[in-house]
């Protein structure tokens, strides 16, 4: 699984099966795709106040169970041990 970003929607040849793409707008996360059968799929799209700034700071990957007191409000994980994506809400 490999972690790809840009400013467009992923083109079609972009990367494998499994892998995460993670769009921007403005410096922010605006959408995270994941390819599953040779196919972009939207799995995160946010709302536009997170675009401009304040929502997404980061984007982990792990497990979060790990990476929670590293992580702060706001922030997004690709949990690799219940393979789902969560945010923090609270720190």
């Amino acid at each position: 699984m490999a972690w790809l970003s840009g400013t467009a929607a992923p083109a079609k040849k972009l990367g494998a099966n499994g892998d995460y793409y993670n769009r921007t707008v403005n410096g922010f996360t605006a959408a995270v795709y994941q390819k599953v059968s040779g196919a972009w799929k939207t799995v995160m799209k946010f709302p536009s106040d997170c675009i401009h700034g304040h929502g997404i700071s980061d984007i982990w990957e792990g497990d979060a169970s790990a990476l929670e007191t590293q992580m702060k409000p706001g922030d997004v994980v690709v949990d690799t041990a219940t393979q789902s994506i969560a945010e923090l809400i609270e720190g």
